[in-house]
């Protein structure tokens, strides 16, 4: 088992590559916008997007942008791509226009944080102290989102972080689902919680303070900067009117490798949770259960019993908009546990093969 797993994280020795030292930027399109931007008296507020193989999403978050109430020349959109292989790259200079500014770079692979560095490096380049927003492809922010996103900057002292809400997007029964398992609800989210990158905005110098985002990792990248900004010090903003859409997966085996992806970045990003231990526990549990009933002659259905039961507790803690989407949940619950458990077996091998080089 161990050897398989080390094979398995072969897959993911990108990680282990760092991109920053890598020739500065080569082909970048600032269609004046740092002329635009520097004519008018308030801070220049810059989006940071990142993507790679993801053209049809970019558009799409494009279009969303387009339709902001924040003055088309109070912002510039930065895209740093990892490749042109599937017309990202072209994609992203077909999609300069008139209504907002577009600042974009592409660079070899990238990770998810070295390309979010890549973005504000190329920000900087024309900013001395922008407002940093980040988002991504495959998000769909209403018109109002980056006004309220900001808004705080502007009217407030002190202002260094801020996020807003993530929803997601009531497309069908299994997305309403998914979200339930991927999103925080609104009563959830404590004052200062842990910004993510779908939907967060940092001041600059605050950024840079931090050290930007570890451009080793490619999941859980967020979830580990905003831990470092907690030790730093830095409070969050909770602005529940800026918000953004999420939008899900269409088949289940994407949402699998989210998840396990989500679960192995954490390991590798150092920041691990207790969850995903106790999750691991509880699978140990019922297969001490299953061979315990079997040595003792009991019917081992009373055990997948307790394990619907299980099921169904989880279901039952949920509230969703259909009886759809709640007949989603427990395929969803089995699909996140064995992800979880799958990506947390593989970051304990990596973690233990990379301490035993590293001695």
């Amino acid at each position: 088992m161990i050897a398989f797993l080390s094979r398995l994280t072969r897959s993911n020795q990108a990680y282990y590559k760092p991109v920053m030292n890598q020739p500065p930027f080569q082909d970048h399109n600032h269609n004046s916008a740092y002329q635009i931007l520097n004519q008018t008296k308030r801070q220049p507020i810059v989006v940071v997007v990142t993507v790679k193989k993801d053209g049809e999403g970019l558009q799409k978050l494009f279009s969303q942008l387009k339709q902001q109430t924040t003055p088309p020349d109070c912002f510039v959109v930065t895209v740093a791509a990892d490749s042109d292989a599937d017309l990202t790259w072209q994609t992203a200079k077909k999609l300069a226009s008139r209504k907002f500014k577009i600042l974009s770079q592409r660079q070899a692979n990238l990770t998810r944080s070295a390309g979010r560095n890549l973005g504000v490096k190329l920000a900087l380049k024309y900013f001395d102290q922008p407002i940093l927003v980040f988002t991504d492809a495959g998000c769909d922010p209403t018109s109002s989102w980056l006004a309220e996103l900001t808004q705080p900057f502007f009217t407030q002292k002190n202002v260094e972080l801020a996020s807003g809400l993530t929803l997601v997007k009531p497309m069908s029964a299994l997305w309403s689902a998914q979200g339930t398992f991927v999103l925080p609800s609104k009563s959830s989210i404590p004052d200062n919680p842990n910004p993510a990158t779908r939907n967060m905005a940092i001041i600059a110098n605050t950024f840079i303070k931090a050290g930007g985002f570890d451009d080793r990792l490619n999941y859980a990248e967020d979830y580990e900067f905003a831990r470092r900004l907690k030790k730093m010090g830095v409070y969050c903003h909770f602005l529940p009117k800026a918000k953004v859409y999420w939008l899900a997966h269409n088949n289940l085996i994407s949402y699998w490798q989210m998840i396990y992806q989500l679960t192995l970045g954490d390991w590798q990003a150092g920041t691990w949770r207790l969850g995903q231990l106790t999750m691991l526990g509880r699978y140990l549990l019922f297969t001490a259960l299953f061979f315990l009933f079997a040595k003792l002659n009991l019917p081992i259905s009373w055990v997948l019993v307790l394990y619907l039961v299980y099921l169904s507790l989880k279901t039952i803690k949920f509230k969703l908009d259909s009886l759809r989407a709640y007949a989603y949940v427990p395929l969803l619950q089995l699909l996140t546990d064995t992800a979880v458990i799958s990506g947390t077996l593989v970051g304990i091998v990596m973690t233990r093969i990379n301490n035993a080089s590293n001695r």
